[in-house]
């Protein structure tokens, strides 16, 4: 793990001069004491200070071109991630800052793979400086985020993760908490015990498969008399998700609870609960939050559904790339966490980004 760049408000503390005195000592400007500017110089050289690399990296490279590879479905999601990285972009537009988008129809293996080795063809004459990527695979693209590296193309994940990769950083829920949140409040919506059902897009995505980790540990804890099923694989379609849980419901008359680690399987969910019964409805916790799902809370179809802030997701990683490539900045953690927001049927139109938003910012910056 990098260790945190050391700044000028560093050593103006370590050496008892102001930061302003440090600023003339180090940059060679303005009246200072020749003493006073020999001891800022070597206090810097002993806390390792290295100078902010912006304005001579700005003057040797004119742009910086930034890929982002990340699926499309669901739009109303991946969509928002896309937002935040152009709101980003827009940002740093005056530094040269360019994002070009390469993105799947989901969670595709062998598209990213196809889409890395096109940007990483030694043929192609202008290799981006850096790329944000949501990796399909928890494991499979390391050996291509490895082969990036090696050529000085730093990565950076978000939404989902490969942590044994050569990647710089994580930006994303921490998918672990998130499950545990999720048994939480679903353990206590079906009153402690009864069957529970799990559902999941695809087992090999790290976020959902730590979802279910998470979800899992919390229940065996803290509610021993609910009984799991599952997890069922829908392969994050809304078609599937519907047609399982129609099934599953319909086998299963004395199902209390469902749990769905994607938004595009709790919508199917949640359409197929809504034409059940209502006193026969099991009680339903997932993922994410949009219009659709939004009524569904509001209809008490859905009984809760956790946030993971993606136009965060994408903001912050183009930020971080910027500063990365720009001052060699690392944050303390590799994983750096958005907020996971609960979202009942009393907050389903509350809009939880700007809170999550200051609190990431805080961490990071």
């Amino acid at each position: 793990m990098s260790r945190r760049r050391v700044t000028t408000k560093d050593i103006a503390e370590a050496s008892g001069f102001s930061r302003g005195t440090v600023d003339r000592a180090l940059n060679n400007r303005g009246q200072i004491k020749e003493e006073t500017r020999k001891l800022i110089l070597n206090k810097a050289q002993e806390l390792g200070y290295e100078p902010n690399r912006l304005a001579r990296t700005l003057a040797s490279q004119p742009h910086f071109e930034i890929v982002a590879v990340f699926p499309s479905e669901p739009p109303s999601f991946f969509d928002e991630i896309q937002e935040g990285m152009k709101v980003a972009e827009e940002e740093y537009k005056d530094f040269g800052v360019r994002l070009s988008y390469y993105r799947t129809i989901t969670h595709d293996v062998p598209k990213q793979v196809e889409y890395l080795h096109r940007i990483l063809d030694p043929m192609v004459e202008d290799q981006p400086s850096g790329i944000l990527m949501a990796p399909a695979h928890s494991f499979l693209l390391d050996p291509l985020i490895a082969r990036a590296a090696a050529e000085g193309i730093p990565v950076i994940t978000f939404n989902t993760d490969a942590p044994m990769s050569k990647r710089l950083f994580y930006v994303g829920q921490n998918s672990v908490v998130a499950g545990r949140v999720a048994a939480d409040l679903l353990g206590r919506f079906v009153g402690g015990s009864g069957q529970i059902v799990m559902l999941t897009g695809f087992s090999e995505v790290l976020p959902l498969r730590e979802r279910l980790d998470g979800f899992r540990n919390q229940i065996k804890e803290y509610f021993p008399a609910i009984s799991l099923m599952g997890p069922y694989e829908y392969l994050d379609n809304e078609s599937i998700a519907y047609k399982m849980a129609k099934k599953l419901i319909h086998d299963i008359p004395e199902l209390k609870g469902m749990y769905i680690t994607s938004g595009i399987g709790l919508k199917g969910v949640a359409k197929a609960a809504k034409e059940t019964d209502h006193r026969h409805r099991a009680k339903i916790v997932g993922f994410d939050l949009d219009d659709e799902v939004r009524q569904m809370l509001k209809d008490d179809v859905v009984q809760a559904t956790i946030c993971q802030e993606p136009f965060d997701q994408g903001y912050f990683a183009v930020k971080l790339m910027f500063r990365y490539l720009t001052e060699g900045f690392a944050p303390d953690s590799q994983e750096l966490y958005t907020q996971s927001s609960i979202i009942l049927r009393g907050n389903a139109t509350e809009s939880m980004g700007e809170r999550s938003r200051h609190h990431l910012g805080r961490a990071i910056f």
